[in-house]
């Protein structure tokens, strides 16, 4: 069973919204461009963007508005290139950690996961992906405190690399660091995103079944999204609206959740 997907209702505002929003901004980019495929994959990027926030802060729905604004007014100045599997694939590992759809990882959410993989691999040759993978899963054995379990993980890291290796050519080279004014701000942001998560302690959130979810999961989840930009800045080729959408997500959680707390702490005085 494949427990990595979380269902959009058309009943809930918040849902009603993003779809909305990403179908016009998609309308209005083929206006401009008349490039069908393009204004697509600008349509799906806003809903991937609101995806995203959605798992990093899993309490504060909003605050994944807050980061969509952010990544519109900066796609505005700035080419349109994306992978929207890395950043699916960035959403189905968070899942994965935080388990916010109530439900454990199965064979099936795993295959997933490697098939996907081995997909962005095998177009991009750049075994960046595989890592991203690798630490989901050191992520999840750390927090399964399960020696069988994690000796399942171990074996599955094992032949997924194997597999992987024999199928796609693999390469993995480390990167000189950016220093032009857009990775500057991207470091920046990553910053300020890890001190953040570090000092929210309003991570109390449920889980798609109604019940309580893991603080410890949300926050290690949380950790993951921070550490694999370090990893995809150190070894990944970052597309430019990639690049955008990890700055406005971490300014989109910050944002919120600091005016989040002001109006808490403001109702209690």
């Amino acid at each position: 069973m494949f427990t990595l997907g979380r269902k959009v209702s058309l009943t809930y505002r918040t849902n009603q919204i993003i779809l909305g929003l990403a179908v016009i901004s998609g309308i209005l980019w083929y206006i401009v461009t008349t490039d069908l495929a393009e204004s697509a994959m600008l349509a799906g990027s806003l809903f991937l963007s609101w995806a995203l926030v959605r798992e990093i802060d899993c309490r504060r729905e909003y605050a994944a508005f807050v980061a969509v604004g952010i990544y519109i007014v900066l796609q505005l100045f700035f080419s349109f290139q994306i992978s929207l599997g890395l950043i699916f694939l960035m959403i189905l590992l968070m899942r994965a950690i935080n388990q916010i759809t109530g439900k454990s990882l199965t064979a099936i959410d795993l295959l997933s996961v490697i098939g996907l993989t081995g997909y962005l691999i095998y177009t991009t040759e750049n075994g960046v992906y595989l890592l991203l993978v690798i630490l989901m899963l050191v992520v999840n054995a750390y927090l399964n405190n399960n020696g069988q379990r994690n000796s399942y993980l171990a074996l599955i890291v094992t032949a997924m690399t194997i597999v992987i290796s024999l199928f796609t050519p693999i390469s993995l080279n480390i990167n000189s660091l950016a220093t032009e004014p857009l990775a500057l701000v991207h470091y920046a942001s990553l910053l300020v995103y890890f001190i953040y998560i570090l000092i929210d302690k309003d991570k109390a959130s449920v889980t798609d079944l109604g019940e309580p979810a893991s603080i410890r999961r949300l926050l290690y989840a949380q950790l993951f999204y921070g550490l694999a930009q370090v990893v995809l800045i150190i070894f990944g080729d970052m597309l430019m609206s990639n690049r955008l959408m990890f700055i406005s997500s971490a300014l989109g959680v910050v944002i919120y959740g600091l005016i989040d707390q002001y109006k808490k702490k403001q109702e209690n005085e």
